[in-house]
C-alpha cells in the first residue's frame, strides 16, 4: 500500500545530521558531486534526483515498523524538494565554474 508521510520542514529525525531535510540537501549535493567524478555533471544530477524519488517510493511501500532500517514512513515530497535542491545547486555551481 502506497503511503505519504506526515513530515514537517524542520523535522528532526535525520540518521546523521539531526534535521531530516538538511541532511538529503546535503547528501544529495555531496553524491552529485561523487557521481561528477565519473560521469558528466547533468547526468550526476539526474542520477542524483532520480535515486531520491526512487528511495522516497521505496519509503511509501515498506513501512518502517515491519522493514526497521530499510522501511520508511511514507513518500515525503518535502524529502525529495531538498534532494532536487541539493543535486541543482551542485549542478549550478559547477555550471557557473564555482566548483
Amino acid at each position: 500500500m502506497f503511503k505519504f508521510a506526515n513530515d514537517k520542514w524542520n523535522s528532526r529525525q535525520g540518521f546523521i545530521i539531526a534535521y531530516d531535510k538538511l541532511e538529503h540537501f546535503l547528501g544529495s549535493f555531496v553524491l552529485a558531486y561523487l557521481l561528477s567524478l565519473w560521469v558528466n555533471p547533468l547526468l550526476s544530477a539526474m542520477t542524483t534526483f532520480t535515486l531520491g524519488f526512487l528511495w522516497e517510493i521505496k519509503d511509501a511501500l515498506y513501512p518502517y515498523e515491519v522493514y526497521c532500517i530499510l522501511g520508511g514512513d511514507g513518500f515525503s515530497y518535502k524529502d525529495l524538494a531538498a534532494d532536487y535542491i541539493g543535486a541543482m545547486l551542485y549542478l549550478c555551481l559547477y555550471l557557473y565554474g564555482l566548483l
